[in-house]
Parts: structure tokens; sequence; C-alpha cells
């Protein structure tokens, strides 16, 4: 559909917006075999997002640092007609979680500790979950009567609602020996009712990818339920950065594959001292979000959308 930018213009004179949710061209695709359908997706990436830009008045992505790598590619960009706009939240929107049911017949007994993951699982965060249920497992061994109390329940991982048999977290676990404790919903769920496993936790999971520039929009309704959480994100996303200003739970970061194995004890005392002392981390700082409520982010597009209609020059 961004290729219908120049045909916009040309036929009605209007401005054209364009919003870079995930990005077309990267380093990750550039490293996939060249015949492959990977390989090919990120060729004609590598070719078409030049087309589109240049019928661009103003650009917005989901993070800056995808602004940022897009300026570094195409120096004839106009840095000041690019703008980051994060997918916020909303409190409000809990008032209206609070009339939904929890979407799992998982257990819920008051024993027993609940340690949520609402999303995708997908290729470049399958790393995380695989260092996280390691630190499962080693809870399990050093702690065995308190490992015995707590769920780890991943729902949506497929971002399919018909992915109903699309397991990644749950082999993992097995092989991890944990698979008592690790429960994979895999079909997506609606927002409400996403909402509703988050308000409901005990203990939220936060889990990101090996991609500096991730940012993951569940951060916000996360932080906006008060509830405490544990992250794992690369240390350059703005995901962590926020988390880490907000407070409210543990924040951790890595940046290399060993670093992030390495981060597999830290994790497992990270889970202990959750599940025992979760009122220690206090609650978050609700102005380490107040610029990716609703009307923040509204606001925040409202002005793209003015300097998009002023004059400027448009590359050749």
């Amino acid at each position: 559909p961004m290729l219908l930018a120049p045909m916009v213009k040309r036929e009605f004179g209007a401005s054209v917006v364009l919003d870079f949710q995930d990005p077309w061209v990267s380093a990750w695709g550039a490293a996939q075999p060249r015949w492959s359908k990977r390989g090919a997706s990120h060729a004609l990436a590598v070719r078409l997002e030049p087309v589109a830009l240049k019928s661009a008045d103003f650009i917005t992505s989901v993070s800056e640092q995808q602004n940022v790598e897009m300026a570094a590619r195409y120096p004839w960009l106009d840095a000041t007609r690019m703008a980051s706009m994060p997918i916020g939240g909303d409190p409000d929107d809990y008032a209206a979680a609070q009339t939904i049911t929890r979407a799992g017949g998982r257990q819920s007994a008051r024993e027993i500790i609940n340690f949520p993951y609402v999303g995708t699982v997908w290729d470049r965060a399958a790393g995380v979950v695989r260092e996280l249920i390691g630190a499962i497992s080693e809870l399990q061994v050093s702690r065995p009567r308190l490992a015995e109390r707590l769920r780890f329940n991943f729902i949506g991982t497929s971002a399919r609602t018909d992915g109903h048999q699309m397991f990644q977290v749950a082999p993992l676990a097995e092989a991890a020996g944990v698979a008592h404790l690790v429960f994979e919903s895999p079909a997506r769920i609606p927002y409400l009712d996403a909402l509703s496993e988050m308000a409901s936790a005990d203990v939220l999971l936060l889990v990101g990818s090996d991609e500096p520039h991730y940012t993951a929009s569940k951060i916000y309704p996360s932080l906006m339920s008060c509830r405490p959480f544990l992250s794992i994100f690369h240390r350059s996303s703005s995901a962590h950065e926020v988390l880490t200003r907000a407070g409210g739970g543990l924040a951790l970061a890595f940046e290399t594959p060993d670093e992030l194995h390495a981060l597999v004890p830290t994790i497992a005392e990270g889970l202990e001292r959750l599940a025992t002392r979760a009122g220690s981390c206090g609650r978050p700082d609700p102005a380490a979000y107040a610029a990716f409520t609703a009307q923040s982010i509204a606001e925040r597009f409202a002005e793209a959308f003015q300097r998009a209609m002023q004059p400027h020059r448009s590359p050749s």
C-alpha cells in the first residue's frame, strides 16, 4: 500500500504520511540466503523502499532506531520530517477489561503464582524465551518447593486466531523438564482479553528480541496495569529504557547472545524475588508512560500531519 504514495500525490495532490511498524530493510533480512523466500523479500524491499519514501511528506515508525537506520540509508531524507510513534495504551481500557473473564482454563488457585506472557513469540525472540525457560529450570533445581507454586502462562504466541496447535514454547519447556510449570495457549486472543490477563497477573513477563530497534507496544498497557514485571530486552531497545525509568519491576538487558546466556542465573534470581517479594519493586511511575497514552500519541500524530502539509522540497 505504501507504493500507492506517488499515485495519491499525483492524482489528488494530497500530502502523504508513511507509517512503518516493522522495518522493510534490516541486517537480519540481508543475512538471509539469497534464493530463499526471506532473501527474495529483502531484495525486493531494498529496491522498493526508496520508491515509496521519495513520495513521503512525513515518515513515522514505531521506534526512533528505525528512523535513524532509515536516514542512514538515504541521505536525501529530511530527518526533521521523521518521528517515532510507539503504539501506546490507555489506563481507561482496564475499566472495560474488568468485565472480561480470563481467556484460559489455567490454574488460578490462591497458592499458585501466575506469571503470564501475553503476545507473539517470533524467530528473533526465541533465544530470549529459551534462556527464560532455562532460568525456570534453574529455579526448579535451586528452589523446588517454590517452583512448584509458579505457573508460566504463554498466551497468544502464534499471533493467529486459528493457531491453537502452533506450539513454540511448550516444546522448549518439555525439553528443559519444566513442562508442568509452563503452559502455552498459542491462539491469539482479543485485546480486552489480553488486558484482562495482564490485570490478573501476579507478575508479568515482558520478553523482547535480539534486535536493538525492537520496541514492544505491550509494555505501555503492562505498566498501566500496575502489576510487577520481569522484562528481558536488548540494552539498546527503547522498551528497556522506558521500563527502567518507570520502575515497578525488574528490567534486565543484554547485547550479545553470550551475554543473554550469562543472564540466566540473574533471571532465575529475579523470578524468585518477584514470586516472594514482588512488593519490593514498588509501582510504576505514571510519568514514565504519560507520553504514550492514547491522547499523547494522538497529539503527536496531529503534529506530524501538520508538518506533512507544510511545503518542502521533495528528493529527486
